[in-house]
């Protein structure tokens, strides 16, 4: 017995299916000069405001590289929209090989002045 999809519900599936929009893969990257303090305590929070919040990095098309860290630069935040690996140096390249990130969950790395962060979809 053979089953046929009526034209009602092949066109839903259709129309669901042109609905879906590719997801943009980005990563946001905030520098800092220092540890934030609470009542004279250090606390592992970094110091608002931020030296630089810079533009999003977009890698929907592969491998970017976020811009070179502030001089005043000593740590980072990175948070991606989408699972990533990184790297981070004078002339990064990120693989999907390396270190992860999660999606949706902050790291924050001890830096290099005028090094970059490098990232690639790591799904």
């Amino acid at each position: 017995m053979k089953h046929k999809i009526g034209f009602s519900a092949a066109a839903f599936v259709a129309a669901f299916l042109l609905s879906q929009t590719a997801q943009a893969s980005k990563c946001y990257v905030k520098e800092y000069a220092s540890l934030g303090t609470a009542q004279s305590d250090k606390l592992q929070v970094a110091a608002e405001p931020a030296v630089t919040d810079q533009t999003a990095v977009d890698f929907t098309g592969g491998h970017a590289e976020s811009a070179a860290f502030s001089s005043q630069t000593r740590y980072v935040r990175l948070w991606c929209d989408v699972q990533a690996s990184y790297a981070i140096g004078a002339a990064p390249t990120a693989t999907n090989a390396m270190s992860p990130l999660s999606a949706t969950t902050p790291e924050y790395f001890a830096v290099t002045p005028g090094h970059k962060a490098s990232f690639v979809a790591n799904p």
